[in-house]
């Protein structure tokens, strides 16, 4: 905890901190405020994953996603409600709980998935050739360094 502290304090690292939150909330109101998505974003942002990673439990996926406990488990409610994921108790430990996303839930996010692609070319469209190479060279600089930059972070989600 002293370290964070510390790093609070340190204000060099706050235009760092502000533009990188300013990022975010761009690309989150220019992407997904602009397509007619059904859903909350914290219950699609748990169907993408679960589309890529299959089958998880709700530990997994608060981890992953960085949502405690208390607030996935009435998202996992609705998404159940609404046929797009399913609970199974796991075969091997009854105890524990997975999540699957449906055949229902795996359409829907083909379909908006899709609408994202397509609005992410409209604007790299707008792009030089050399725009282009920058932008794909800075995402792959900006997921390395990420990867690094949350490397040592502990799971809070749980406490």
């Amino acid at each position: 905890m002293f370290l964070v502290a510390e790093i609070l304090l340190n204000k060099k690292f706050y235009p760092i901190i502000d533009d990188f939150i300013g990022l975010i909330f761009f690309f989150r109101h220019r992407i997904f405020r602009n397509i007619n998505l059904p859903l909350p974003i914290n219950q699609f942002s748990v169907l993408m994953l679960l589309s890529y990673e299959g089958k998880m439990t709700p530990s997994q996926v608060s981890q992953r996603l960085l949502i405690i406990k208390q607030q996935l488990t009435p998202i996992l409610h609705r998404l159940g409600q609404n046929g797009l994921i399913e609970r199974r108790s796991n075969p091997h430990d009854k105890r524990c709980t997975n999540i699957y996303i449906t055949d229902k839930g795996k359409k829907f996010v083909t379909k908006h998935e899709d609408q994202i692609k397509a609005r992410l070319a409209c604007g790299i469209v707008n792009l030089t050739p050399e725009e282009v190479k920058k932008f794909s060279n800075a995402l792959t600089v900006l997921r390395s360094l990420s990867e690094k930059f949350f490397s040592n972070e502990k799971d809070e989600t749980n406490a």
